[in-house]
């Protein structure tokens, strides 16, 4: 999900177009392949950092916004320090999926693997 700080200027948007991110900063992680890269960079202004650890981070000191998994923000959206972008694209799903041999049955820790990413991404 898209998020920034609560006071950050995108935050008092009511409905924010593509556009209006362009001038503000996007800070986007490492982890996305060069393809998603792409088709996840909405603003002019970007910084690339390792992790969304640091994205986040840098957001929470209000330095700009950032795409980041649910889970790491939740809290900060719950509390009321981050708030979601308010535009069509500030929530997506990215597919998870988990891939074994046809000709055999999931083992215990392939189980618990499967049921912990089922849990974590309904």
């Amino acid at each position: 999900m898209a998020v920034c700080r609560s006071d950050y200027p995108l935050a008092d948007y009511e409905q924010l177009e593509i556009s209006d991110l362009f001038c503000h900063r996007q800070i986007n992680s490492q982890i996305h392949d060069k393809t998603r890269l792409q088709t996840d960079r909405l603003s002019d202004n970007f910084s690339q950092v390792p992790n969304y650890s640091v994205a986040v981070e840098l957001v929470r000191k209000g330095h700009g916004w950032t795409y980041c998994p649910k889970h790491a923000v939740l809290e900060d959206i719950r509390s009321g320090k981050l708030v979601i972008l308010n535009h069509p694209q500030a929530v997506y799903r990215w597919p998870v999926g988990i891939f074994w041999s046809a000709g055999r049955q999931p083992g215990t820790i392939m189980q618990h693997l499967i049921d912990q990413i089922s849990r974590t991404f309904p």
